[in-house]
């Protein structure tokens, strides 16, 4: 799934990592996934 923010940044990612996320992400909660 592709997430696309404000920033206009995307970011592509898994089932498991969307899963991860809080129910209203931000470019900064995906990044902290890849760390």
């Amino acid at each position: 799934m592709t997430l696309e923010f404000d920033d206009g940044t995307e970011h592509f990612l898994c089932f498991e990592c969307i899963e991860a996320l809080p129910d209203a992400p931000t470019a900064a909660d995906v990044e902290a996934l890849k760390g």
